[in-house]
């Protein structure tokens, strides 16, 4: 586990500015956990009987086969807080949520310089896509 350190920031603020514009909300130092879970794990709840199977076939993880140290998917948000009550643990708040995030911590995924050149690929200013990771 990770311990998060308090923070305060705009829940939902997509930038700086909107920080200025908006109240801000204090989250409390907390611990969350630094890896997604693994079909494996919510499998051996499933199999305790403390979460119920989430759903199977498609895209879903759950039962399939080379899966198992993937991150669970196609699992509801009661499944998913059942899971953390049978490890004592609990999901986060949004507020929680965006702080682990980064909220207000930079301005664009790649740090606070706008978009420019060897940042995003586009031919038209307004409507860049991001360039891929080499």
């Amino acid at each position: 586990m990770a311990l998060v350190p308090e923070a305060t920031f705009v829940v939902g603020a997509a930038t700086r500015e909107a920080v200025t514009r908006g109240s801000a909300t204090r989250v409390s130092a907390y611990c969350l956990d630094r890896l997604e879970v693994t079909t494996e794990a919510f499998a051996a709840c499933v199999a305790s009987g403390r979460c119920s199977p989430p759903l199977k076939g498609g895209s879903c993880s759950f039962e399939r086969s080379g899966a198992e140290r993937r991150p669970i998917n196609c699992v509801g948000v009661l499944q998913a807080n059942d899971f953390c009550k049978a490890r004592v643990k609990r999901l986060p708040s949004e507020a929680e949520w965006e702080s682990a995030a980064g909220a207000g911590a930079r301005a664009y995924p790649w740090g606070d310089e706008p978009p420019g050149q060897g940042r995003v690929l586009g031919r038209r200013r307004e409507r860049p896509r991001l360039r891929q990771a080499p």
